[in-house]
Parts: C-alpha cells; sequence; structure tokens
C-alpha cells in the first residue's frame, strides 16, 4: 500500500466517525426533547397518613377509599411505618370517602374522612386514632 492510500483510508475512517458520532448525538437530542416534554398527570392522589393521639405515626393499619356514591370500597391497603398511604383515583370532580378499617365498627365511623377531587390533583387526609 501506498502512503496516499493509506492516508485517504484513514480520512474515511475519521469522516465515518464523525458522521457516526453527529448521528448519535442527534438522536440523543430527539429521546431528550420527547422525554423532557411535560405530561399531564391522569390521575388524582388521595395521600393518607394515620396517626394516633398524640401525633405518632401509626404502622399497619388498613385503610380503605371509596366514591361517595358507591358502598364498598374500590381501593384500599396498609399504612407503612411513617403512617401513609395514597391512593391513585381518576382525575376530575368526584368525592371520596377514606377511612381506617378497624375491629370496631363505631371506632372506625369516628376516622371517616370526605374528600373532594377537582382535577388531577393531590390531596392530604390525616385520620386520627384514638
Amino acid at each position: 500500500m501506498t502512503t496516499m492510500m493509506m492516508t485517504k483510508m484513514i480520512t474515511n475512517r475519521r469522516l465515518l466517525a464523525g458522521m457516526l458520532l453527529l448521528s448519535v448525538l442527534g438522536w440523543t437530542a430527539i429521546a431528550q426533547e420527547k422525554s423532557s416534554a411535560k405530561r399531564e398527570p391522569t390521575d388524582a392522589v388521595i395521600f393518607v397518613t394515620v396517626v394516633d393521639g398524640n401525633g405518632h405515626f401509626i404502622y399497619g393499619v388498613d385503610v380503605r377509599c371509596r366514591r361517595a356514591t358507591d358502598k364498598k370500597p374500590k381501593w384500599q391497603g396498609p399504612s407503612d411505618h411513617r403512617g401513609e398511604v395514597a391512593f391513585h383515583v381518576p382525575s376530575g370532580e368526584g368525592d371520596y370517602v377514606v377511612w381506617a378499617a378497624l375491629k370496631d365498627k363505631a371506632a372506625a365511623l369516628k376516622t371517616e374522612s370526605k374528600v373532594h377531587i377537582s382535577g388531577n390533583e393531590r390531596t392530604d387526609v390525616f385520620l386520627h386514632l384514638n
């Protein structure tokens, strides 16, 4: 091989590497632009915190949630170590009822809390257990 042929090969490789680099950078810019576009959330969140009479968080309480027009709960879950549980409900206008499912029915009725959602928002609810 002559020196001229080797120079052309090196130049072609550099050109190919440069084109490959530019295409990769272009694709990453497009992907980043698509991911950074803000999407509107499709649901609302009812965020519940369960506390006792002294304000300490209570772990493991079964919390339930239903629409105000329904009779049975549609969402339920236990509170975590910080006394928290979150329910993702459909966005839009709606009334919901949240309560702690306790063995004592009278005590469970006292924890019942009504929540109004209007849009895709987060609503915080504190359930006080005495």
